[in-house]
């Protein structure tokens, strides 16, 4: 079984629920569930500041696909979370590997 994991912040609470129910939605129909879980975290801001800021962290066990795989499926839907919620990057963990990726890339070559 696969581990895919992806961690939602945006410039309001309301925007970012809304972002993680289209997220969820779409990762749901694809893998049969998801787990929610809120929390907050920080980080330095390119001036030095350290912000915190809450998020919401998706994870989803990928029992008949690879991590790899759903993170392709979900690219665009990834995308367009980071174009609208106006993220610099987006963190994805997929099996305990860590991406922070400032581009979304379309797809990840499968291992």
């Amino acid at each position: 079984m696969e581990i895919f994991e992806l961690v939602v912040t945006a410039p309001s609470d309301e925007m970012r629920h809304a972002w993680v129910d289209v997220l969820c939605g779409s990762l749901t129909e694809l893998v049969g569930g998801v787990s929610i879980y809120e929390g907050q975290g920080g980080y330095k801001s390119e001036v030095g500041v350290l912000v915190f800021e809450p998020h919401t962290k998706i994870l989803a066990y990928c029992q008949d696909m690879k991590a790899r795989e759903v993170f392709n499926f979900m690219s665009t839907h990834i995308r367009l979370y980071k174009e609208n919620c106006q993220q610099k990057a987006v963190l994805v963990v997929l099996n305990g590997e860590l991406y922070v990726f400032t581009e979304v890339p379309s797809s990840l070559p499968l291992d």
